[in-house]
């Protein structure tokens, strides 16, 4: 589902855009840089693909690659499993 291709396109940082998510995880989307289709008829891809220059690109990647690592790399996955079933 779009779970693993969000994880897979944050955890190589592709710049993603994508419709507010229904159900947020335990940590806050907004820390990434998403680009967030408001109207839900994705009329404003195109402005958006024009936006993500190849410096922008760099950009996004090394902030969504961060990002990723500070709440969804498996360890720390794993240490926010741990941590939440023993409370």
């Amino acid at each position: 589902g779009w779970r693993s291709i969000m994880s897979l396109a944050l955890m190589i940082g592709l710049p993603v855009y994508m419709d507010r998510a229904v159900l947020e995880p335990w940590f806050s989307l907004n820390a990434f840089t998403i680009l967030w289709n408001g109207d839900g008829d994705w009329s404003e891809l195109e402005k958006h693909l024009a936006f993500v220059t190849e410096s922008e690109w760099v950009r996004i990647k090394k902030h969504n690659q961060a990002q990723y690592d500070t709440v969804m790399k498996p360890e720390v996955v794993a240490e926010y499993v741990i941590s939440t079933a023993l409370d």
